[in-house]
């Protein structure tokens, strides 16, 4: 336990020799950075496995199909994201939408590859909640 904090201490003095961070702002600062990195990490390998997905099931006729289920699928998202947000907080909501994306993307997963199933995970990777 003692390594841990030392090893957190002295990433936060390195942090703050380069950014402009007060008192007690390093540890958030590290969370949102780790959040933010594995949000897009995770984004861009559900993109490509989505894409090759997609090309091995369906005809690339279909992705005008996508992209307008995409389009008005955002309308819906944005309305329940406002109101979750408003009435649970927005960091809640963030929490709460990142469980649930997490929980439909497995259960994507699980699923043998059908044509509905890879439109489906297209259309959700594509307008995620998050």
């Amino acid at each position: 336990m003692g390594t841990i904090v030392a090893t957190n201490l002295g990433l936060a003095r390195w942090i703050t020799r380069f950014f402009d961070l007060r008192e007690g702002e390093a540890r958030p600062v590290i969370q949102s950075f780790l959040v933010l990195f594995l949000l897009i990490g995770a984004h861009t390998t559900l993109e490509t496995a989505r894409d090759a997905l997609f090309l091995t099931k369906l005809p690339p006729h279909d992705l005008n199909l996508v992209y307008i289920a995409i389009a008005g699928l955002s309308f819906v998202v944005a309305a329940l994201s406002t109101r979750f947000a408003d009435r649970f907080g927005r960091r809640n909501a963030l929490i709460g939408t990142l469980g649930i994306a997490a929980f439909l993307t497995v259960l994507l997963h699980g699923m043998t590859p059908t044509p509905r199933v890879v439109m489906a995970l297209y259309v959700f990777s594509g307008r995620s909640p998050i």
